[in-house]
């Protein structure tokens, strides 16, 4: 799964990106995807046995709609 970025209305960006899990409570297999705004903070995330692309559904439409409305501006790199 290749990263995606959505830039919010306040010119911070959401990326969603797939992500390699270690939590041993998920099992071996289990294909995790994040979607965080590096404006506010906010994440959200789902899983999935079967594919990454399975897994991106739900973050990306909170990705998307979270873009729209979130003004928060881009956090100050070193802070």
């Amino acid at each position: 799964m290749q990263t995606i970025r959505y830039q919010t209305s306040g010119g911070a960006v959401v990326t969603v990106a797939a992500q390699q899990e270690t939590e041993p409570s998920l099992g071996p297999h289990r294909r995790v995807v994040r979607a965080t705004c590096g404006g506010c903070g906010e994440v959200s995330w789902d899983e999935d046995s079967t594919s990454y692309e399975r897994a991106a559904v739900k973050p990306k439409k909170w990705a998307d709609e979270h873009a729209v409305g979130c003004r928060v501006l881009p956090q100050e790199s070193g802070r």
